[in-house]
């Protein structure tokens, strides 16, 4: 399975190639990484009533501690683990890509600015080559007929983080 993760709309109403112009009807360019290689843990940095209702939340987990949180996702990723951890990136559809699109890392921690309430900050690793540069395919699509994301397509695994009660906090709606 393959992420569609970060999406830039083309607004040019043609596409140069070395000979010859095409029209391009309206579509979109994504940016496909490796997602069936890299897991991916997200987290919200806001506690907002209108994250409660899009995800029907009964309760949510408060990290008190985020610094002890992220050494201890540090020391439970598998030895040959690369990673990161970092804030969304959002940008605007019509936005040029800029160096996301050959970086898979970054594809995996940027979004659409519509979703920027959302305030998301991403812990991602892979065990394989799928961070690497350039390691990605491109294609353009058509917004309004792509398909839903399947989640029985989904791979997960767990880390074992140890007793977060120290550094953690349930909250329940």
């Amino acid at each position: 399975m393959k992420a569609r993760a970060s999406i830039a709309r083309l607004t040019g109403s043609k596409s140069t190639t070395r000979h010859r112009a095409h029209p391009v009807p309206f579509k979109w360019v994504e940016y496909l990484t490796k997602a069936d290689e890299i897991y991916i843990f997200c987290i919200s940095l806001s506690l907002t009533k209108e994250l409660e209702r899009e995800f029907q939340a009964k309760a949510c987990i408060e990290i008190l501690d985020p610094a002890s949180f992220i050494e201890r996702w540090h020391r439970a990723l598998p030895r040959n683990a690369k990673y990161v951890s970092r804030r969304v990136g959002y940008s605007r559809s019509e936005d040029v890509p800029g160096n996301v699109w050959a970086l898979p890392d970054l594809i995996a921690t940027t979004k659409l600015r519509r979703f920027s309430y959302q305030d998301e900050y991403r812990f991602a690793y892979t065990t394989t080559d799928a961070f690497g540069f350039q390691n990605c395919t491109y294609q353009l699509v058509d917004r309004k007929t792509r398909p839903s994301p399947k989640p029985e397509e989904h791979h997960s695994q767990t880390l074992q983080l140890g007793d977060l009660r120290d550094i953690c906090k349930l909250r329940v709606f």
